[in-house]
């Protein structure tokens, strides 16, 4: 506020004036003498701002008397303690103020000014949803997400999430200078449709069981979206008989004999207990008689694989009969689609069955006709090759490994052949069996090549080869030159140092009477996956690379064009551990002199 002015608070000009028009008589007009306010306050970031940190800056203010200093006061709500301009960053709310001072040179507090004031408001936003998800992760019911926001120009409106899968549901808020906040409410998951159920295979539909203790068995359900939660098998008008989880498609239950009607009850994920969504499905019912003194189901059924390209295939098995009936029935089905009764043991399914998967049946039927318990075997026919493998994952055009990763994708089941293939169109590796969808396809020495993968069904269908990928093999070897040494001679032509020459065939110093001798060596240690084989020519005191080659094998044959007659060659080989590169030292070296005079082939009629 202003303090009341006297002569003594006055500059000493002004005082003068002052006193003059006192002393003449003459009435003093009010006059605006007092500090000025600062100039314009504002707030980084503006306000309202998502963030209650800010950084307040404002004009100076001016003294009345030039020969005075001014200092400011401020702070939140009203507060007045010493402050400059930039003030912060500082956390508050409400309102931040501040005012100017002025200060005579001795200290003395002159005057003020009325503060200058600014809001700190602080936006928000906040969310929410309802209903939450169940244990699962889930809702079997539409969910309502809510956003609420404070001192914004924008906020993400509410909305009602049907169903679907919302990764990451997300409300954004917007403040006036465009600064904007976000929270997340996480992934909303929904389901309302039920599921596709389970269906009854065994006990099929109208059969006689010997004994209480029967095993359910069923196709597994389908949920697209959230996926099978679990499953019950009901009786009707008799509750639960026993439940499974998801992984599974059959139980044991014990019942009592007599005649019953069952199902199975398939459960999704997004179902939850005691709720009135339809998250659950129930299959066909199936009529079942339990009689322990009916016959029991013939023992020893054989038929054909779980998967097989026979269209006609053969059962076999063992009973007292006199007579048994079978059928074929689709999976999940309880219209037989092929059946007949026979005193034979055995049955060749006829006319041909189309691709499918099938329940094979078959029970003895007692001289009075009573029907028995049924054995069942189960089997898909399968007369499609596979569709060629896709590649979802290959090394650069160009790598120093000499085992290449691929990857690829199939048909569930089966086995994988995976082969390397040169450009020439010799095939360097495979093809090879696998399980995996993945290989390092090799060992394979320098060079190009073409990797391929087919795959062979569970049924033994082969499909054709993928694409071919190209790739180089760029592998150095496993040393220079420099590393063979030569000892200075007594007489005669120098010769290299040799390195446990017993690994290494010929024996070092031997002559060798041809141009393409086959070189040999014992196996490297673990983790050999190839060799590297160099020849050198001993040319007087020095000693010059002829030959660099690769071989997977314990033994490599000279190639043409390499070795001259009467001259002097040291060689060497190297393990090559894959990743851990190659040994320290060669597994050997040793060295061979060509004769002057080969040893001629034998001529074809010589041979004969």
């Amino acid at each position: 506020m202003a303090r009341r002015q006297t002569l003594w608070s006055l500059s000493p000009a002004r005082a003068v004036a002052v006193a003059a028009v006192l002393g003449g008589g003459l009435a003093l007009a009010p006059q605006a003498l007092a500090v000025t306010a600062p100039g314009p306050l504002s707030s980084d970031p503006a306000n309202p701002s998502f963030s209650s940190t800010r950084t307040y800056t404002w004009g100076p203010a001016t003294a009345d008397d030039p020969a005075n200093s001014v200092v400011y006061e401020g702070g939140f709500n009203g507060a007045a303690d010493p402050v400059s301009s930039p003030w912060g960053p500082v956390a508050g709310s409400g309102t931040f103020g501040v005012r100017a001072v002025e200060v005579a040179p001795d200290g003395t507090r002159v005057d003020e000014s009325g503060f200058v004031t600014i809001d700190v408001d602080t936006a928000t936003i906040t969310g929410s949803r309802s209903p939450g998800p169940n244990p699962r992760g889930w809702n079997d019911e539409p969910v309502g997400v809510f956003f609420t926001c404070e001192f914004t120009v924008f906020c993400t409106p509410s909305t009602t999430l049907n169903e679907g899968v919302y990764p990451d549901v997300i409300g954004t808020g917007q403040v006036a200078s465009g600064e904007e906040r976000s929270i997340s409410l996480g992934p909303v998951r929904v389901d309302l449709t039920p599921p596709s159920p389970g269906l009854p295979n065994t006990p099929r539909d109208g059969e006689v069981a010997g004994t209480t203790s029967v095993t359910f068995t069923w196709t597994p359900g389908a949920d697209p979206l959230s996926g099978i939660q679990y499953y019950e098998v009901w009786r009707v008008g008799g509750g639960r008989i026993a439940s499974a989880p998801a992984r599974s498609n059959q139980v044991t239950a014990s019942v009592p004999a007599g005649t019953l009607s069952w199902f199975v009850r398939t459960f999704d994920n997004a179902y939850t207990t005691g709720s009135t969504a339809q998250n659950a499905a129930d299959s066909p019912t199936y009529t079942l008689t339990v009689d322990p003194s009916a016959p029991p189901a013939p023992g020893g059924l054989e038929g054909p694989g779980p998967a097989t390209t026979d269209t006609t295939p053969t059962f076999t098995w063992t009973g007292a009969g006199p007579r048994f009936e079978w059928s074929v029935t689709p999976a999940g089905d309880s219209a037989p689609v092929r059946q007949g009764a026979t005193e034979e043991k055995q049955v060749k399914v006829t006319p041909a069955l189309p691709d499918g998967a099938y329940v094979f049946g078959v029970k003895q039927v007692r001289p009075g006709g009573q029907p028995g318990a049924e054995a069942t075997h189960r089997f898909t026919v399968d007369t499609v090759a596979p569709p060629a493998p896709t590649i979802t994952s290959r090394p650069p055009a160009s790598t120093a490994l000499v085992s290449p990763p691929f990857a690829w994708q199939g048909e569930p089941g089966g086995t994988y052949l995976w082969r390397m293939v040169t450009e020439g169109g010799t095939v360097e590796r495979g093809p090879i069996a696998v399980n995996a969808t993945s290989v390092g396809a090799g060992p394979v020495g320098p060079g190009t090549y073409l990797f391929q993968v087919r795959q062979r069904d569970a049924a033994g269908n082969l499909g054709p080869w993928s694409g071919p990928e190209r790739v180089t093999v760029t592998v150095a070897g496993g040393s220079s030159s420099s590393g063979v040494k030569l000892t200075p001679p007594k007489s005669g032509r120098p010769r290299p140092v040799i390195l446990y020459p017993r690994r290494l065939k010929p024996r070092a110093g031997v002559r060798i009477p041809t141009l393409r001798p086959v070189l040999q060596w014992r196996r490297g240690p673990r983790f050999t996956m190839l060799y590297n084989v160099q020849v050198f020519e001993i040319r007087g005191r020095r000693v010059v690379k002829v030959k660099s080659a690769f071989s997977r094998n314990t033994q490599w044959r000279v190639p043409p064009r390499t070795l001259k007659k009467g001259k002097r060659y040291a060689w060497r080989v190297w393990p090559y551990r894959g990743l851990r590169g190659y040994t320290k030292k060669p597994l050997g070296i040793s060295y061979f002199d060509v004769a002057t005079k080969l040893k001629q082939p034998k001529s074809r009629a010589a041979r004969r």
